[in-house]
């Protein structure tokens, strides 16, 4: 799951343009680390090696929300580019789509996850902006 803040405007003040930018990435950050907990939350949990397996990306930064537990097989090392204003979040498992797409009782839990906190950005950007 990948998304990225846009906007225009016809602003002549650079000083506002970088602080609107400024705004949106805070806010992109604050809503991915809100959608990667969730999405831990809402992974099956049969094993828990999806669930440490989750990790989000911001910008250039790359956090895995867990570690691998001795014996288990290691986390692939996808490579999700995101540039300036973006957010990725992400199972690294490598069987995290199956589970999205067809756990009997979990599926859709990054789905669920995303529908619940991506409102959260345009009021995040307005509060970063006041």
């Amino acid at each position: 799951m990948k998304f990225k803040t846009t906007w225009k405007a016809n602003l002549k003040t650079q000083e506002l343009i970088n602080e609107v930018n400024e705004a949106s990435e805070y806010a992109v950050k604050d809503v991915v680390i809100l959608i990667a907990n969730a999405v831990v939350k809402g992974s099956p949990v049969l094993t828990a090696h999806n669930r440490r397996s989750i990790v989000y990306k911001i910008g250039n930064s790359k956090v895995s929300m867990g570690r691998i537990k001795s014996g288990e097989k290691p986390f692939s090392e996808e490579t999700v580019s995101v540039g300036k204003g973006e957010g990725a979040v992400y199972s690294s498992s490598g069987y995290g789509g199956y589970l999205e797409l067809y756990h009997r009782e979990k599926a859709g839990y990054f789905r669920r996850a995303l529908e619940a906190h991506m409102g959260k950005l345009p009021s995040g950007i307005k509060a970063r902006l006041n």
